[in-house]
């Protein structure tokens, strides 16, 4: 097994979603996969993240690697995983880890769950000063297990071609 996934493993085995909380979002999660297409709750989650986002603010910091760390400190207060900012020739890199997405709104969310991350981050990049022509959008296929990291990039349209 590859050291990623162990420490993922092993971070999931510490936390889990609250009790309280559990019955509610995985039904909440199948009812909103069951009334509304996938296209309309991205949309909802994106916005959602960048709400999520300004109750999140970070500190002001001058490097990628400052950024990290203050995005970290936000996921390890809420034990949601952590996060990997690795600068690429024409797009930054973001891999997120042991997000809850998947335990906290069941299988089916799948698909739209990311994007409350998507939204998130591209306000945090937003607030670091990344200018209105680049975006952020998750790349790759959709996890389908919790211990797959969920990726996303910033660059120009042309990073995602």
């Amino acid at each position: 097994m590859d050291p990623r996934t162990t420490k993922t493993l092993s971070y999931f085995e510490s936390q889990s979603v609250s009790r309280q909380w559990a019955p509610f979002l995985d039904a909440l999660g199948s009812v909103l996969t069951e009334q509304m297409p996938s296209r309309d709750l991205r949309a909802f989650m994106r916005a959602l993240g960048k709400r999520m986002a300004a109750q999140l603010p970070l500190a002001e910091v001058d490097t990628l690697d400052d950024l990290q760390q203050c995005m970290n400190d936000n996921w390890s207060a809420l034990s949601w995983g952590w996060v990997q900012l690795v600068e690429e020739e024409s797009f930054i890199s973001i891999e997120h880890c042991a997000a809850p997405l998947l335990g906290m709104f069941g299988q089916d969310s799948v698909e739209w769950t990311p994007a409350l991350l998507e939204g998130l981050y591209a306000e945090w990049f937003r607030e670091f000063g990344a200018g209105d022509p680049l975006i952020l959008a998750q790349v790759g296929s959709a996890p389908v297990s919790a211990a797959q990291p969920l990726q996303f990039r910033l660059g120009h349209p042309s990073a995602f071609d």
